[in-house]
């Protein structure tokens, strides 16, 4: 299972590479960015229907509600690593590019790895939204100082939209 999702992720991270980082991929990162956000409250959404519905354990139960919690802090951290990422980007200047797109990277990194609580049902939910940062991480390796310009009048007016975690 493991080896057939690499060589897709292998594939879409190549392909992302030799396109031109122009409007086009610019506007795939901030699609991308939009959805995850997007993502991060359906999850939270999906977490407090698992707690009502029964699926964590008896609703109320000391297990029921750790498990919720636990979800909940982790759509929160994520979240908060994402507006993490977008304020750093806003940031770069070309004497900063490169160590900030690392910065960037690394905030992005951290938020889909720590997208897992131990329990399966809504571990699969959150593991969707961590397919959404890699993306976005694929896309942003590929924007070099040069593509600044193009990038940085945009960013610096994007939003996320608030996770209600």
């Amino acid at each position: 299972m493991r080896q057939r999702l690499l060589v897709p992720l292998a594939l879409i991270y190549v392909l992302t590479l030799q396109a031109a980082c122009g409007a086009s991929t610019l506007s795939k990162l901030h699609d991308t960015l939009n959805k995850t956000t997007k993502s991060l409250n359906a999850a939270a959404k999906t977490n407090h229907s698992f707690y009502e519905g029964g699926v964590y354990g008896a609703v109320g139960s000391a297990e029921a509600i750790a498990v919720r919690a636990k979800a909940a802090t982790v759509i929160h951290d994520a979240n908060e690593k994402l507006i993490l990422a977008l304020n750093l980007a806003q940031q770069l200047t070309a004497a900063t590019f490169e160590q900030g797109k690392i910065a960037v990277l690394g905030a992005l990194a951290d938020a889909a790895a720590g997208l897992h609580t131990g329990n399966v049902k809504i571990d699969l939910v959150l593991q969707a939204v961590a397919t959404l940062i890699n993306q976005a991480v694929v896309i942003i390796e590929a924007f070099k100082s040069a593509d600044l310009r193009i990038v940085l009048p945009e960013i610096r007016g994007w939003r996320l939209e608030a996770v209600n975690a």
